[in-house]
C-alpha cells in the first residue's frame, strides 16, 4: 500500500494538514516541523500522488517542449536552460520530438494537451540574428574581402531570414552589389553545408571566404575542407554561427556568434511562467538576447 499523508501525520504527531503544507513548500511551517516532516516522508518512502493532486489543482505541474530534433545539441541546451528554471517551481519537463515534420508537430501537440500540461512554449526567445550577422559580415569586408559567400539555413525559418537580411545588409551598406551566384540555401544539417561547400569549391572562380549563417552546416562545410582543401587555411575564410563542443576542431573558422543557449530556456522557461500565471500582457511575445564573439584564428 502506498504512504499517505494519513500515515505520516501518524509517525510524526503532527495533522495531516501540516503534512500538506510541509510537501507542498508552505515556508510558514517552523523549521522543526518541516525537518520532522520530510525526515519521516523519506524514511516511509513517501510519493507525491500528482494524479489526485492536478485533481484536486487543476494543474500537473508538467510543461512540454517540442523538439525539432531531438540529437541537436542547440535544442538539448535550451531543453536544459528550461528544465533547470521550471525545476525550482515544481514543475517537470515532457519533451517530444517532431523531426522537423509538421504532422508530427501536431501529433505532440495532441499528446501533450492529452496529458494536460500546464504549458507549452509558445512566445518567441531568440538572438539579436540580424545584427549579429551583418557585423559578422562586415568584419570581413573590412579586412579587404569583399566576394563573400552566403550558405543558409530554410528560409521560411525566422532565423535563417533575419541573418540573410544581416548579410544583405552589410554588402549593401559597403556598396558592394549581391552576387546570386554566392547565395546557397540547404536545410540545416551536416550533409548539407558538406554539399553545398564543395560546389563552392569547384566553382571556377571559388569564392573564398563565407558566411555560414547554421552551426551544423558549418560542421559540414568544415569537414569537406579538411578533407579536401587541407593547408590552405590562410586562404579561406569562414564566420557564422555558433559555439558547441566541436567548434574547437574548426581550422578555417575566424570568428562565431555564439547564442547562450541555457539562458535563452530560461528566459522562454520564464515567460512561460507567466502566461501560466494568467498574465498575457504583449502576446506573444520576442525576447531577443546578444550573442558573445568567439576569436578562433586571426
Amino acid at each position: 500500500m502506498p504512504v499517505t499523508l494519513k500515515d505520516i501525520a501518524k509517525e510524526t504527531g503532527v495533522s495531516v494538514s501540516t503534512v500538506s503544507r510541509v510537501l507542498s513548500g508552505d515556508k510558514a511551517i517552523s523549521a522543526q516541523t518541516q525537518k520532522k516532516v520530510r525526515k519521516a516522508a523519506k524514511k516511509m518512502g513517501y510519493r507525491v500522488n500528482t494524479v489526485a493532486r492536478s485533481l484536486k489543482t487543476s494543474k500537473t505541474y508538467t510543461v512540454g517542449f517540442i523538439c525539432p530534433e531531438i540529437t541537436n545539441e542547440f535544442f538539448m541546451k535550451i531543453a536544459k536552460g528550461v528544465e533547470q528554471e521550471l525545476k525550482q517551481q515544481g514543475y517537470s519537463m515532457i519533451i517530444c520530438n517532431s523531426n522537423e515534420n509538421v504532422a508530427d508537430e501536431e501529433k505532440s501537440l495532441r499528446i501533450l494537451l492529452e496529458k494536460w500540461v500546464d504549458g507549452m512554449k509558445t512566445d518567441a526567445v531568440l538572438v539579436n540574428n540580424e545584427h549579429a550577422s551583418f557585423a559578422l559580415v562586415d568584419g570581413l569586408i573590412r579586412r579587404g574581402k569583399s566576394r563573400i559567400a552566403f550558405v543558409g539555413g530554410n528560409e521560411l525559418i525566422t532565423s535563417a531570414k533575419e541573418r540573410f537580411s544581416g548579410y544583405l545588409k552589410a554588402l549593401k551598406e559597403n556598396n558592394i552589389p549581391v552576387d546570386p551566384t554566392l547565395i546557397r540555401f540547404g536545410d540545416f544539417y551536416l550533409q548539407s553545408g558538406y554539399d553545398i561547400m564543395r560546389e563552392f569549391c569547384e566553382m571556377k572562380n571559388a569564392p573564398k571566404n563565407f558566411f555560414i549563417s547554421n552551426y551544423f552546416m558549418q560542421v559540414g562545410a568544415e569537414r569537406y575542407l579538411q578533407e579536401f582543401e587541407k593547408g590552405k587555411e590562410s586562404e579561406i575564410t569562414i564566420v557564422g554561427f555558433d559555439d558547441m563542443e566541436a567548434s574547437p576542431l574548426f581550422r578555417f573558422t575566424a570568428v562565431a556568434a555564439a547564442q547562450p543557449m541555457v539562458a535563452i530556456g530560461k528566459e522562454a522557461a520564464r515567460l512561460l511562467q507567466r502566461r501560466m500565471e494568467g498574465d498575457m500582457e504583449s502576446f506573444p511575445l520576442i525576447s531577443r538576447f546578444d550573442v558573445e564573439w568567439i576569436q578562433r584564428k586571426i
